[in-house]
């Protein structure tokens, strides 16, 4: 009698990762195709931003660096590819604003069913000036992903033809 055999295995696979970077506007110079319409644009490379906008570049750089060195500790390994600038965007202001979905008050209003609690955390961007941009960067990373893979003994009949 036969014998299924799970085999699980991890093999290398890209992966692509995007963070989001905020900037102060005067140094938000360098614009991508998706910021003034929708549609495909594959980005500017970090590597080709001009050097009158090099306060960004170097602002990209350092925030890059802080995020390949944290998504590492998950697994990733970063794949040396030029990472790609999305922007640049109105911003969200993320520093301010950004609160944790697993805090005890996003806890307690679901559990009352109650949204009223979590109003707080609610805000609306509105048009008023606005002293930071946000840039979207992605990069390549590697990662181990586990595959699983099933094998099925050779079946094999003898006798009858």
């Amino acid at each position: 009698m036969g014998q299924l055999l799970v085999i699980h295995e991890t093999e290398l696979c890209p992966v692509w990762r995007r963070g989001i970077l905020t900037v102060p506007v005067e140094d938000a110079g360098v614009r991508c195709l998706c910021a003034g319409s929708p549609g495909y644009c594959v980005g500017v490379s970090v590597d080709d931003i001009p050097l009158e906008h090099r306060v960004l570049q170097q602002h990209v750089m350092a925030m890059a660096g802080q995020f390949i060195a944290g998504i590492g500790r998950l697994g990733y390994e970063f794949s040396g590819q030029p990472m790609r600038l999305h922007g640049p965007f109105p911003s969200y202001d993320l520093n301010a604003h950004l609160a944790d979905a697993q805090s005890a008050r996003f806890a307690q209003a679901q559990r009352e069913n109650d949204p009223s609690l979590v109003l707080g955390f609610v805000f609306e961007r509105d048009g008023a000036y606005n002293p930071y941009a946000d840039y979207v960067f992605w990069a390549l990373f590697f990662r181990n992903e586990h595959r699983r893979r099933t094998s099925l003994p050779e079946v094999v009949t003898i006798g009858s033809s």
